[in-house]
């Protein structure tokens, strides 16, 4: 599905790329600080958010030290499956990936928030308080490794087009620029004019 209301910005060194496109949530990239959150059955006590290392290497009791840095969550759900398997008899495990993105700018709690793979730019904007009523909605950036895409949210409310809807990635930044005012309108000119024709009606009736 193509999401429309997208354009692409490369200001600096970054690099002009077409808008990503949803993907799959398994197709998300495990990275380092990104937590894997495992949940075992029937040996639940070893449950819990495991923390990738600097190093790609998360520790996980039961199943030891696995190099997940880089691969697909796919690949690394497939993998813990398997390790977990080989020990236990019909033994499950559900792996999720939990990651946090920072949301800046125009928002009403600008920071850090953590959000898992199925969760999208919107829901991002959601938890920072939405935007605030200088915020600029038809730039709304998306940093993503070398790329820069600009969501036109004003569009997308307009025509219903799916801007925002594209999936988190671990380390996405989302920022929100403040709208730039243009201080001569025809509305300032006209009231101006106006407050000079008052100015001009008092001094007349008043000598």
């Amino acid at each position: 599905m193509m999401l429309a209301g997208l354009a692409i910005a490369a200001p600096g060194a970054r690099a002009q790329n077409p808008a990503p496109e949803p993907h799959a949530v398994t197709d998300v990239i495990v990275q380092p600080g990104d937590l894997l959150r495992i949940k075992f059955w029937p040996e639940q006590q070893y449950s819990g958010d495991y923390q990738v290392e600097t190093s790609g290497i998360v520790a996980i009791p039961l199943l030891g030290e696995l190099n997940v840095s880089g691969k697909a969550l796919s690949e690394v759900r497939n993998e813990v499956r398997d390790h977990y398997r080989a020990l236990t008899t019909n033994g499950v495990a559900i792996v999720s990936l939990q990651f946090r993105v920072s949301v800046l700018g125009q928002v009403a709690r600008p920071g850090l928030y953590p959000v898992d793979a199925t969760q999208s730019v919107f829901d991002a904007l959601s938890q920072a308080g939405g935007p605030t009523n200088s915020a600029d909605l038809s730039h709304i950036r998306l940093l993503r490794n070398d790329h820069v895409v600009v969501l036109n949210a004003e569009q997308a409310i307009a025509t219903g087009a799916p801007t925002l809807g594209i999936l988190l990635e671990s380390d996405d930044r989302i920022v929100v620029p403040a709208r730039k005012f243009t201080w001569f309108t025809w509305q300032n000119a006209l009231t101006a004019l106006q407050t000079v024709g008052l100015i001009v009606a008092l001094v007349r009736t008043h000598p």
